[in-house]
């Protein structure tokens, strides 16, 4: 299944190929950072790497800023019906990272910040 690989290439890594997975945006390609949006990523030993610089047609990225800014939209309206105060991409960023150095997250690497 598609949760398997997922996982798979999360912690085994994807032997230097892309794959995509829906991640923990860093603000690439233009995403707002701390959104959960599918790039492609070079995943190795419970960490990955956003592959940056590949070619988005004008159409393509105009998709992309659609999906974003729905994806913010309902992040931004879950949080005010719920009252949750939102954190800054840095304070949870170093929560993370935090757990994983305790060893609470051990596989998992928090991605290294732009």
């Amino acid at each position: 299944s598609a949760a398997i690989e997922h996982t798979r290439h999360w912690a085994l890594g994807s032997n230097g190929k892309w794959t995509s997975m829906g991640i923990w945006s860093d603000g690439s390609y233009g995403v707002e950072k701390g959104i959960y949006y599918s790039f492609p990523v070079v995943c190795s030993l419970g960490g990955y790497t956003i592959v940056q610089n590949v070619p988005v047609s004008k159409a393509k990225a105009e998709a992309l800023k659609v999906t974003n800014d729905e994806l913010v939209q309902e992040r931004d309206t879950v949080a005010k019906a719920l009252g949750i105060r939102q954190k800054s991409f840095e304070d949870t960023h170093k929560a993370w990272k935090a757990k994983f150095d305790k060893g609470e997250l051990p596989y998992f690497h928090p991605p290294a910040l732009k």
